[in-house]
């Protein structure tokens, strides 16, 4: 019989389906929103929301106004009791460059889980930028704890006009350095680290984006696209295959629409290797200050 207890099955899905937990393991739900899931997670060079601060700090540097975003995530809707998502960001830009404040939370009275994170950006030169991340994460299940502390370090290198009419931009990324794994219980081990390179390609309207991510045990390739379809609106669809003990191959689509200083986001993904847990959707919300 499936199970029915809520929590068991939110640990379930996190110890079995997503990333196996271990001493050495990280966070099983991934840090996206509705724009850069529909991209299929290729957002490591992409500039314009706050939601490229979540993969790389230095995207934050390029920011010219104040951006708040949210995104509410129902993940794996075939789960019975469903499985809720919550998290947001702001990116705060000045004249020493642009700071960032990030959380998400995941998970119900038995299972808990939570992130924050701030970082700070700067262009050290017209086609160079370099940005710094701190967080801690956190869950608690039953009487089991964990907190840890990481840290992101990121650039961006404005390769700039390849053609009259396409840009381009490459983004490197180191996350997870130095943090160490502590629970109540005085178990240790250390946080994986894990270093991506990507590379985003803008010819006229639309945005080309393709990445590749690997830590000591993993690969992960992830590739994303948006175009425009009508008046304001942009159609985004991507996908992403991890491999590690098991493959996982993820397939998503999405739309946004911009009215006047609001955006509204949303991404439907579903993966092929874990069909019987159904599609995660994500609705988003963005606010561009002055």
């Amino acid at each position: 019989m499936w199970l029915t207890s809520r929590n068991r099955v939110a640990t379930v899905i996190l110890i079995m389906c997503l990333q196996p937990l271990s001493a050495f393991a990280a966070f099983e739900v991934e840090q996206w929103g509705a724009h850069s899931a529909a991209m299929g997670g290729a957002f490591s060079a992409h500039v314009g929301t706050v939601e490229g601060s979540w993969f790389n700090p230095a995207l934050a540097a390029s920011m010219q106004v104040r951006m708040f975003t949210s995104t509410h995530v129902q993940l794996f809707k075939g789960v019975p009791g469903g499985l809720g998502q919550n998290l947001g960001g702001v990116v705060v830009p000045t004249k020493y460059g642009g700071f960032t404040f990030s959380f998400e939370q995941f998970g119900d009275s038995g299972y808990n889980e939570q992130i924050f994170e701030m970082g700070f950006a700067k262009k050290i030169h017209d086609r160079l930028s370099l940005g710094f991340q701190l967080g801690n994460e956190g869950w608690v299940y039953d009487n089991w704890k964990r907190r840890d502390w990481l840290a992101s370090v990121g650039g961006v290198y404005e390769v700039g006009w390849i053609t009259p009419d396409t840009y381009a931009r490459i983004g490197l990324v180191a996350r997870g350095l130095g943090s160490d794994t502590r629970d109540l219980r005085g178990l240790t081990g250390q946080h994986p680290t894990s270093y991506v390179v990507a590379l985003e390609v803008r010819p006229e309207q639309q945005i080309f984006a393709a990445e590749v991510e690997t830590d000591r045990d993993e690969w992960e390739v992830r590739l994303g696209c948006e175009t425009p379809l009508v008046g304001d609106w942009k159609l985004r669809f991507g996908g992403n295959v991890l491999s590690a003990d098991t493959l996982n191959r993820t397939a998503s689509i999405g739309l946004g629409y911009l009215w006047t200083s609001i955006r509204f986001d949303y991404a439907y993904t579903h993966s092929y290797d874990l069909s019987s847990f159904g599609a995660t959707h994500r609705i988003g919300i963005g606010l561009f200050g002055s």
